[in-house]
């Protein structure tokens, strides 16, 4: 009798260890999932004051590439990734790269203007619209492949 209860008392011990593993794993998974999205909006926020703050101090190629987008209300666009002009707003926050995941072997991407820099550039680009070239002022600006 006295190795019945030994044995299941030593069985129920298992079974609180399995549980108290089973519950700590999906905590953690939870912890994980929390934490990547909490990592995800401190970024974006770094990114969206870093493009505001860069905006405010606009090289004059980026401000005649910007003011070319605007004009011809153009979002998003191909061009290559060895692009000079557009690489260096990618860096400056001022455009963002929008390709899908596994996309890198490719030398064509897409750029989008994030929308916090969409709506910045209509107060600071005069509304002349007769001065927009009609090329691409980023055309001419590429790194060798």
């Amino acid at each position: 009798m006295e190795y019945i209860v030994i044995a299941g008392t030593f069985g129920g011990f298992l079974v609180v260890c399995n549980l108290s593993q089973t519950i700590w794993r999906q905590l953690s998974g939870i912890a994980e999932f929390i934490k990547s999205k909490l990592h995800s909006a401190i970024t974006a926020r770094q990114r969206k004051e870093t493009g505001l703050k860069n905006l405010m101090n606009l090289n004059p190629e980026y401000l005649k590439t910007l003011q070319y987008l605007h004009a011809k209300n153009i979002k998003r666009f191909p061009d290559d990734k060895y692009n000079a002009t557009l690489s260096g707003m990618v860096i400056y926050c001022l455009l963002e790269r929008d390709d899908p995941p596994g996309d890198e072997k490719h030398s064509k991407t897409h750029y989008i203007v994030p929308d916090y820099i969409w709506n910045e550039i209509s107060k600071l680009l005069p509304e002349n619209k007769s001065r927009t070239p009609n090329e691409p002022p980023w055309a001419s600006r590429r790194y060798p492949p």
